[in-house]
């Protein structure tokens, strides 16, 4: 199985704290991993050390064989765009487009052709029980919809990592179990490997890994 995140030697500071120390993080083709710590531990942080979008003061990142750190911003993009998929806690769906256009977005601004990338939206929208919402404004979606469209857009680029933030924090109780059903599903299903932060036990026991951070260094617990 091979390895789609390589995290190594990650440091990073944030005034008098050290966020990260010497953080190393492998994860395979198939593989969920759940990092579980307190608040302010620097769980979001590590997610955007590994996606590229903060660089840390030293390590290495890779992503699918990509390097990740140590390249320009505008290469950082290319892969987060190309390789890296992100749900985070409250969908961050822009509510003046409709579902459909939300899954779009991301495969247009690849440069997907747009009659491939409509085709790709549908069947993934149908496969995540949306097909009947694609022409419905996202911002008159339940919790469980926006987070299901949120999913749909990350995958939309057929990306090798998933990173998801808290992505059940936000829900009604009623929605947490089927949006962390769909979100274990998918390393199975689609063949990517899902690094997801929770602060739910239930959740991050779902996970075939678990991991904590705390004071900056992330070990290996029992979920």
């Amino acid at each position: 199985m091979s390895s789609i995140l390589t995290a190594r030697g990650l440091r990073l500071a944030m005034g008098n704290q050290t966020v990260l120390d010497e953080v190393d993080l492998t994860v395979q083709a198939g593989e969920s991993v759940a990092v579980i710590g307190p608040s302010g531990s620097g769980k979001t942080t590590l997610l955007s050390c590994l996606a590229g979008l903060v660089e840390p003061d030293s390590g290495e990142v890779s992503v699918a064989g990509q390097p990740v750190t140590s390249v320009p911003k505008k290469r950082r993009a290319e892969i987060r765009l190309s390789a890296v998929g992100f749900v985070y806690q409250f969908g961050e769906l822009l509510p003046e487009l409709t579902v459909l256009e939300n899954v779009l977005l991301p495969a247009l601004l690849a440069g997907r052709p747009r009659a491939s990338a409509r085709d790709r939206a549908t069947t993934l929208l149908d496969r995540l029980d949306l097909a009947g919402l694609a022409d419905r404004s996202a911002a008159v979606l339940s919790g469980g919809e926006r987070q299901r469209t949120a999913v749909a857009r990350a995958l939309i680029n057929e990306p090798a990592l998933l990173l998801a933030d808290e992505p059940t924090g936000a829900l009604d109780p009623a929605y947490v179990d089927s949006v962390a059903d769909l979100l274990f599903s998918l390393p199975v299903d689609f063949g990517c490997a899902l690094v997801l932060v929770t602060h739910n036990t239930a959740v991050a026991r779902r996970a075939k890994r678990c991991l904590s951070l705390s004071d900056g260094t992330l070990t290996e617990v029992a979920c």
